[in-house]
C-alpha cells in the first residue's frame, strides 16, 4: 500500500470512530432525559422551578445605588469617626456593610480627584466637595 492509501484508511478509521463516539453520547444522553422524566423528585423540582415568578427583588443589602440621604449619613460619619475608620461605620448605616461602605468612600475620593484635575467640581456632591476642600485631599 502507497502513503496516500495509508492516509485514506486512516481518516475512514477516524471518521468511523467519531460516528460511534457521537451514537454513544447521543444514547447516553437519551437515556438520562428518561431516566429524570422517570424520577418524580425530578418532575416535582422541574415543576416548582416553572411555576417560580421569573424576576425575584434584590433584597435591600445587595442594592448598589446610593441615596443622596446615605450619602448624608456617611458624610456624617466620616466627619464624626474618620475617613479610614470603615469598621466603626459598619452598623450604623442600615443595610449596608463594610465593604460597601469602604468602596463608596473609596468611590467618593477617586471621583473627587479626578474632577478637581478636570475643572468639572459642579458634578459632585456640594456637602462631600466641601469636606474633601476642608481636608486637604
Amino acid at each position: 500500500m502507497s502513503q496516500f492509501e495509508l492516509e485514506l484508511v486512516r481518516l475512514s478509521l477516524v471518521i468511523q470512530i467519531s460516528k460511534i463516539k457521537a451514537q454513544i453520547a447521543q444514547k447516553i444522553q437519551s437515556q438520562s432525559i428518561q431516566a429524570v422524566q422517570k424520577d418524580p423528585w425530578a418532575i416535582k423540582h422541574q415543576q416548582e422551578k416553572r411555576s417560580q415568578p421569573k424576576a425575584i427583588r434584590t433584597p435591600s443589602h445587595h442594592r448598589t445605588r446610593w441615596t443622596a440621604q446615605e450619602d448624608s449619613q456617611l458624610l456624617q460619619m466620616v466627619r464624626k469617626y474618620g475617613f479610614d475608620s470603615v469598621d466603626q461605620m459598619e452598623g450604623l448605616l442600615t443595610g449596608r456593610s463594610k465593604v460597601q461602605i469602604y468602596f463608596r468612600l473609596r468611590y467618593l475620593k477617586t471621583f473627587y480627584e479626578e474632577n478637581v484635575e478636570s475643572k468639572q467640581i459642579e458634578k459632585m456632591n456640594p456637602e462631600w466637595y466641601q469636606y474633601f476642600v476642608e481636608n486637604g485631599m
